[in-house]
């Protein structure tokens, strides 16, 4: 049997950095990019979401533990909330829409306080235009 664990510490990037890519993986061992203390023994996780691939890779003691490129990301996220729109409430949107609504208000977890946005799209039916109130905490219920 295995046991619980969590994460410690959790510190979120909203923007991507202006650093090349790999920098923190690859850097000088004595940096700690974007503020991760990369030179001691915990592991750190970091995650680059792209639009076609997502990079994870586990850093510690200035060396890469673990490394992975998936081919799932932003993308697929954009996908699937379109297709979830249309499925459960019958609203068709577009690929900006999507990726606006991922950007403002998409989280993997529930929050405490509820993100709002209006979305607009068509019905599959109706050729007339239609908007709609959206929040993370009705997302959430799936």
């Amino acid at each position: 049997m295995g046991r619980a664990v969590g994460a410690s510490n959790l510190l979120l990037k909203k923007k991507a950095t202006t650093e090349p890519q790999n920098r923190a993986c690859e850097g000088p061992k004595s940096r700690e990019p974007g503020g991760l203390p990369i030179t001691e023994p915990g592991g750190n996780l970091v995650v680059d979401i792209g639009g076609g691939t997502t990079d994870v890779a586990v850093i510690s003691l200035s060396g890469i533990v673990y490394s992975r490129s998936l081919r799932i990301a932003g993308n697929h996220m954009d996908e699937a909330i379109t297709n979830y729109l249309k499925r459960k409430y019958n609203l068709l949107i577009g690929e900006r829409t999507a990726e606006q609504i991922k950007i403002e208000i998409g989280s993997a977890h529930t929050l405490d306080k509820p993100l709002t946005m209006e979305i607009k799209g068509r019905s599959p039916s109706r050729v007339c235009p239609r908007r709609s109130p959206w929040t993370t905490a009705r997302s959430a219920r799936r």
